[in-house]
């Protein structure tokens, strides 16, 4: 289950059984896919064919095959408010607030005011 329920989701809180199912084989089945015997002389991967977490084998990473439940249903994301499951934008000047900070705490011995 993701954090953050992805966009084309819109507000759908949970997956029926079935598209859980099928979600769940989708994983698996890339899963045992991967975890195929290699042909010792075949050439290297390409960069970009490598995992997103380093040249990792299945043995170190846990991929996740099966959906969590939360109250019995096949959530779409953990986050349940707002409606649509995705994380709130920030309120409006919050980045230049805190830039400001991180900019008064960089300036040692100076008393100075940031501007924001």
């Amino acid at each position: 289950m993701p954090f953050e329920r992805p966009r084309e989701l819109g507000d759908k809180e949970a997956f029926t059984k079935q598209e859980a199912q099928e979600l769940e084989r989708a994983a698996k089945q890339r899963v045992e896919q991967d975890n195929q015997p290699l042909d010792p002389d075949r050439p290297a991967p390409a960069l970009e064919a490598l995992p997103p977490v380093g040249n990792y084998d299945l043995f170190w990473t846990d991929r996740g095959m099966f959906l969590p439940t939360i109250n019995a249903e096949f959530r779409t994301s953990a986050i349940i408010d707002p409606q649509n499951g995705r994380i709130p934008e920030r309120v409006a000047g919050f980045s230049e607030r805190m830039l400001g900070l991180v900019l008064g705490c960089l300036t040692v011995g100076t008393a100075r005011k940031v501007a924001v």
